[in-house]
């Protein structure tokens, strides 16, 4: 009697790794196997809503009864004749899929990543084999994981093996046209390389978020006021509402985006990226051929988060200013039509509107015209202070504010002011005054400096009285949130004034020594300031930024 035909326990492991395999990347892979099976188990292709997508990985798969791990890694082995097959001449990703058939859990590994990182593998003969290790934080059950790390291995051998150009570029735009259907992505090769062209088909709304540039965001809102042409850039930009600019951002190496302001109403917006595959730059008027652009920008520099919002309107050809909204940590100016005036006129009455109230409902205009409407509400005497310490320190303006907020520019032949403590608001300063100097101030330069007067800014930098900026003249800002319910600049040109001490002051100066002591800044026009300096550091409850 013929024996009866056994099957092998790893016959039964496969069965069980394949029952994963499927379990795990059904609905997002279509999955056919390899026949003849030339080095590997299965095709994949990734599913578009649902659709082919023509993207294909090769997967080798490996099942273990127990799982054989070690140091956060699972161990296979290979012949080394397949791994020289995927390094040499396999045209799609190769992933090696370990299943814990116990556990039911699967994890991969970029076969030619790994034999680029290992490439004494390929040394051994044919004939032998080699211990792969497949990391444990690669769960194939990640899934969004999973396809972001094979369309990294997908552009990786893209680069391997580019055939034609045109090739290269059809594998490059076919993914991105399908992840928005508003966009049309198109690409060529130039003189310069390889060329992105996006253009949109209906009216769109994306917003970009910069992190970590405060200049670039500071100059692009000034500039607003004015109708110049001006840009923000910055390191690190990020996408939202669109698939496609989300995923050109995460991937890019490095990143910017300018907002160019120029012949009033005119904006031309331009995202710039470090692309895998190319250089990709992108620029597109606001308005469009089909529709507006609505254009979110927000930095994240420190703690001063700022946004700004346009939508830009196509009108005749031109671009209508629209309405921005402006938001510095939980405040906000809405329906600020910019380019027709500089509309920093009259922000002072936005200032002063808040000082006391917990729900402010203003209304300002400017010539004549309604410029702003909105409603603002506080939960907190820390929440009025703080965003407008901060707005005013982040932007710090460097032009002529006084004609801005109503104030005569001309400087009396002395002022006092008074420097306190204000630890209950969260501000390190209050200043009440009744005139404000019109040049930027920092106090650290004098044109023909003494000892004296060095050493009085050495005190001065080693207690924070007033935050340095060797970079650009920046403004020392503090408002007042008290009872006087005024706000109070200071602004004067270190090139321009000389310090002369007031009464008796101990040598050598120190910080006890110039503390409660009045001092007189007088401007080379002879007309002179009082300040009254403590020895409380601005850095015990304003952290000192980085850069301004």
């Amino acid at each position: 009697m013929a024996a009866r035909p056994t099957i092998s326990p790893q016959f039964d492991s496969d069965e069980a790794a394949q029952a994963v395999l499927r379990e795990v990347l059904m609905g997002f892979f279509l999955l056919r196997e390899a026949k003849p099976e030339f080095f590997g188990d299965y095709y994949a292709e990734l599913r578009d809503r649902g659709e082919p997508s023509g993207e294909l990985l090769l997967i080798q798969l490996k099942g273990q009864v127990v799982l054989k791990k070690s140091n956060g890694f699972g161990k296979v082995q290979l012949d080394v004749k397949a791994l020289r097959y995927y390094a040499k001449n396999a045209e799609q990703p190769v992933f090696i899929v370990l299943v814990d058939n116990e556990n039911r859990r699967a994890y991969y590994l970029f076969a030619q990543g790994w034999l680029d990182e290992n490439p004494d593998v390929l040394d051994k003969a044919d004939d032998s084999r080699a211990t792969v290790p497949v990391p444990l934080v690669n769960d194939l059950s990640v899934t969004p994981k999973f396809i972001s790390d094979f369309r990294a291995a997908t552009r990786i051998m893209r680069d391997k093996r580019p055939g034609t150009p045109e090739a290269a570029l059809a594998h490059i735009v076919a993914p991105l046209n399908a992840l928005d259907s508003r966009f049309s992505v198109q690409a060529s090769v130039g003189p310069s390389g390889r060329v992105f062209s996006i253009s949109a088909k209906e009216p769109t709304d994306i917003s970009f978020t910069l992190k970590g540039d405060r200049n670039g965001l500071k100059k692009f809102v000034e500039g607003l006021g004015y109708g110049k042409s001006v840009s923000i850039s910055g390191v690190g930009v990020s996408a939202h509402g669109s698939a496609l600019f989300e995923e050109i951002c995460a991937e890019s190496k490095t990143a910017s985006l300018a907002i160019t302001v120029a012949e009033k109403r005119n904006c031309l917006v331009t995202l710039s990226c470090d692309y895998p595959d190319m250089r990709f730059n992108m620029s597109m008027p606001s308005g469009l051929t089909a529709g507006p652009l609505g254009i979110c920008v927000t930095s994240e520099a420190g703690n001063c988060p700022l946004s700004f919002e346009h939508t830009f309107a196509s009108k005749g050809g031109r671009f209508d200013g629209g309405g921005i909204r402006i938001t510095a940590n939980g405040l906000a100016w809405e329906n600020i039509p910019i380019l027709d005036a500089p509309w920093f006129d009259g922000i002072i009455n936005f200032t002063k509107a808040l000082l006391a109230k917990k729900t402010v409902k203003l209304r300002l205009e400017i010539d004549g015209k309604s410029a702003l409407d909105a409603r603002i509400e506080f939960s907190s005497p820390d929440e009025r202070a703080s965003p407008i310490w901060r707005w005013f320190q982040l932007l710090g303006w460097a032009a002529d504010v006084s004609k801005y907020f109503g104030i005569n520019p001309r400087i009396p032949r002395s002022a006092d002011v008074t420097v306190e403590a204000a630890e209950k608001i969260g501000l390190a300063h209050e200043i009440l005054t009744q005139s404000v100097i019109t040049r930027p101030y920092v106090i650290y330069a004098q044109k023909q400096p003494t000892e004296q007067w060095l050493a009085f800014v050495e005190a001065v930098r080693n207690n924070g009285w007033v935050y340095p900026n060797f970079s650009q003249y920046h403004p020392f800002v503090a408002s007042v949130f008290g009872e006087t319910k005024e706000l109070g600049l200071i602004y004067m040109e270190p090139r321009d004034i000389k310090i002369v001490p007031v009464g008796e002051v101990e040598t050598p100066i120190t910080a006890e020594s110039l503390a409660g002591k009045s001092f007189q800044f007088h401007p080379l026009k002879g007309k002179s300031l009082r300040l009254r300096l403590l020895k409380k550091k601005i850095e015990d409850i304003i952290p000192a930024p980085a850069h301004i």
